[in-house]
């Protein structure tokens, strides 16, 4: 008996997962030009019209939402469509085989989005000492 597992379609992995980073990696952009280079006129337009109105409202779940819970299904979804299991069970031991394929706009999304949640979940660790 072999079980062979490919879990997602990459390319649709790759589509959604390119939509669903989109936003944190332009307010992280964003932040890293004022906060890193000095350069901002970007990050007071992007901050006001993406976060002003959710932090006067009731929805304060958001914010976590948009910069860390998405690129972190970004990150699942894509590592999932380009690793395929396969397990094959012997008489004293299972045999389970991971293959990678190359498929490198998924991988990029994988990489993306693993420094965007490291990212936020450094800054959330950290705070503001």
């Amino acid at each position: 008996m072999r079980l062979k597992l490919a879990l997602l379609d990459a390319r649709r992995s790759a589509w959604w997962g390119t939509v669903l980073i989109a936003l944190p990696a332009l307010f992280l952009t964003a932040v890293f030009l004022q906060y890193g280079l000095g350069v901002g006129p970007f990050f007071d337009p992007l901050e006001r019209f993406i976060f002003a109105p959710i932090r006067h409202s009731s929805a304060r779940w958001v914010e976590p939402l948009l910069l860390f819970v998405l690129p972190l299904i970004a990150f699942v979804v894509n590592l999932l469509s380009v690793t395929h299991f396969s397990m094959t069970p012997g008489r004293d031991e299972f045999v389970v085989t991971v293959a990678m394929k190359r498929r490198w706009w998924n991988w990029i999304v994988v990489g993306l989005s693993g420094m965007i949640v490291a990212v936020i979940f450094l800054y959330a660790v950290k705070g503001d000492r």
